[in-house]
């Protein structure tokens, strides 16, 4: 153990390696995480769970346009070269971000005139600027690891996080739980750190450049990297609709209060994913391309030891939050979120195997395999709607259809698990006894120790 930790403080001295980056990525996920642990129990109890159904649909609509405007390229800046291709690919990015905006602001207005009452109240008059903070933010995240931006993108996420969610309380309050302040505190926070991320971008890419940015150019770029729109961007869209997919069925079958509880348990289980999941996805990538070149061996062991890692920090923590979900967020959020406790319970088990294996997921584009990627996000994606559409047949209850998704997203992610060991060579039958054992864990401690009614009947 010591000379481990010797190692990994050496890795953190040596400038620009994978320890350093993730340590200056995870500082302000761990800032963005402390915050949300003292906002979270503030806002579940300034605003109603209607409006975190409002901000989960919202935030599911601008996700998909976003998604479907930038193409898939965003998953390319780390690879694109030469500089002057890079250059021309983001400004035709940013262009269209901004003209898709202007294009929405158009339809918007025009429904508007047609029928006032018709967009009155309504999450679709936030949509435009939605696309545009949202949009620009996707962009300048991925130039900043391109840079190798770690310690700035650190700093603009821990205290952009702060300040967005300050923003959501103050709105919480003066608004005495106005239903779109969730939605409201989140593009002015958003604004902010794009502001100061487009001030770096244009003295450093822009600046002196302009005339080097060409249609030509842009379209030769566009045809070197195709295959992220053909298979990226499909792959992209399928694992977006897995998380999606459920919010539109639940939206259909029950109200906006069920859809809160819903969207409250993602908000709790993205604190884990913000602080390692979001922070290793793109750092692995980048030295999983480093390692290729150096050899075979090398990517396979790091991408074994790195899983092992994930696997094991992420197993007490979840266990502990599963178990007792119902006293926690009863505790945490409020009597009137223990509906969430439930949800939280149910999902814990491919939630574990998610984070585990979506930042070393990245290996197909190594490898060049976007299409087998996506692929398999669309056998996921369609055991999800196969699953949810006979839940909406059947009209089970809410916790049911909650039941349907957690099983559903375990079968997928334990799918992709098995491709990834085969692409590295690694040994599928050790993941499996490692994931049959902790299912096992699960279940002995709800018999034990749970305290959630919902699932101990469902598991009895």
């Amino acid at each position: 153990m010591i000379k481990k930790l010797a190692a990994l403080w050496r890795s953190f001295l040596k400038k620009d390696s994978f320890v350093q980056n993730f340590s200056y990525l995870a500082s302000g996920k761990i800032l963005v995480a402390t915050a949300s642990f003292f906002f979270v129990p503030v806002l579940s109890r300034l605003f109603p769970p209607e409006a975190y159904g409002n901000f989960s649909l919202f935030n599911s609509i601008t996700t998909l346009i976003v998604t479907l405007l930038l193409m898939g390229y965003p998953g390319s800046y780390v690879l694109v070269s030469p500089k002057k291709a890079f250059q021309n690919l983001i400004i035709f990015q940013i262009l269209k971000v901004c003209s898709a905006t202007f294009f929405a602001l158009l339809v918007i207005g025009f429904l508007y005139l047609i029928s006032p009452n018709m967009l009155r109240g309504s999450i679709w008059l936030f949509i435009p600027i939605g696309i545009f903070v949202d949009g620009s933010m996707v962009i300048f995240s991925s130039w900043n690891v391109r840079e190798k931006e770690f310690r700035l993108a650190s700093k603009l996420e821990g205290f952009g996080g702060i300040f967005l969610r300050s923003v959501n309380v103050l709105f919480g309050w003066l608004g005495r739980g106005y239903v779109f302040g969730l939605i409201c505190g989140n593009l002015i926070g958003r604004f902010v750190v794009n502001v100061i991320n487009s001030y770096r971008f244009y003295h450093k890419e822009v600046t002196g450049l302009r005339s080097d940015i060409t249609f030509q150019g842009v379209k030769r770029v566009l045809h070197d990297y195709s295959n992220y729109p053909k298979y990226f961007l499909p792959n992209q869209l399928l694992g977006l609709f897995a998380g999606q997919i459920p919010i539109y069925f639940l939206a259909i079958r029950f109200d906006n209060q069920s859809l809160g509880y819903y969207g409250m348990a993602l908000t709790l289980f993205s604190l884990p994913q913000q602080l390692f999941v979001n922070a290793i996805a793109p750092l692995f990538l980048q030295k999983a391309n480093e390692l290729i070149e150096s050899g075979f061996h090398h990517l396979q062991s790091f991408t074994i030891r790195l899983y092992r890692t994930l696997f094991l920090v992420l197993i007490p923590p979840i266990v502990i939050l599963v178990v007792f979900s119902r006293d926690l967020v009863i505790f945490f959020l409020g009597d009137q979120w223990e509906t969430t406790g439930s949800i939280v319970a149910m999902m814990g088990i491919y939630v574990l195997f998610q984070y585990t294996i979506f930042p070393i997921q990245s290996v197909f584009q190594i490898f060049k395999k976007e299409r087998f990627l996506f692929f398999l996000s669309a056998i996921g994606n369609l055991l999800m709607v196969l699953g949810l559409a006979i839940g909406l047949y059947l009209n089970v209850s809410f916790i049911w259809f909650i039941v349907i998704i957690s099983g559903t997203q375990l079968i997928s992610y334990l799918l992709n698990s098995y491709f990834v060991c085969r692409t590295l060579e690694i040994s599928f039958l050790r993941n499996v006894l490692l994931y049959g054992a902790v299912f096992i864990l699960f279940i002995i401690s709800f018999y034990l120790f749970g305290s959630n009614n919902d699932l101990l009947s469902i598991l009895k």
